[in-house]
């Protein structure tokens, strides 16, 4: 599967789900994935829509990815 492909499917599905709910969704990752060339490769297309990361760091949740400065979410445990 390519990025685009990754892309692709990603973005059906938070179209989907903001026209059902009228909402945009969160989105939920790690580093570790969204920067895999074999996933998302940093890709920065969804950076408006809200991030709930998964960085298991207690002090902090850099280095951000994907165009996000921030996290909406940070789960740290």
């Amino acid at each position: 599967m390519t990025v685009q492909n990754c892309e692709d499917i990603i973005q059906e599905w938070l179209t989907l789900v903001q026209k059902e709910f009228n909402q945009p969704p969160i989105i939920y990752s790690g580093g570790w994935y969204w920067t895999d060339p074999a996933h998302l490769n940093n890709s920065s297309k969804f950076s408006q829509y809200p991030l709930w990361t998964s960085r298991y760091h207690k002090t902090e949740y850099k280095p951000m990815y994907g165009g996000w400065s921030k996290p909406t979410f940070w789960q740290f445990t």
